[in-house]
């Protein structure tokens, strides 16, 4: 297996070279995705292995909630392809792959709203 580290410098060079590419984006979101849910599977591993003190883990899993760098790939790909109700659809698919991910859709889906407000597709 190879590093997320090195994973992301490929996505981020292929993405300065060429910002468009929609599937490339998209295949970004699902690296930094996949990657949240091995970090979320470790972090209940240890937690189910540690028998969790105090039982409170609501704000250390509040971090995984909100998928930080999902959500910033996300903005940068509207950066770059802003007129696409489709392109951010796609985003939503992804989403709708893995667990946990509602404040992650809520997010995408008021951009939308936001953006796109004329076009029925986006509703």
């Amino acid at each position: 297996g190879g590093s997320i580290q090195g994973a992301r410098v490929l996505m981020q060079r292929g993405l300065r070279i060429n910002s468009s590419a929609q599937d490339m984006w998209v295949q970004y979101f699902c690296l930094e995705m996949h990657y949240l849910q091995k970090l979320r599977g470790r972090r209940e591993i240890l937690q189910l292995s540690e028998k969790a003190s105090t039982g409170d883990n609501k704000a250390a899993n509040d971090s995984f909630a909100d998928a930080p760098i999902p959500m910033i790939v996300y903005k940068n790909a509207v950066k770059a392809v802003p007129e696409s109700v489709a392109f951010r659809m796609k985003f939503l698919d992804v989403c709708r792959l893995f667990p946990q991910t509602e404040t992650l859709e809520k997010e995408i889906t008021e951009s939308m709203e936001k953006d796109f407000s004329d076009k029925p597709e986006a509703w």
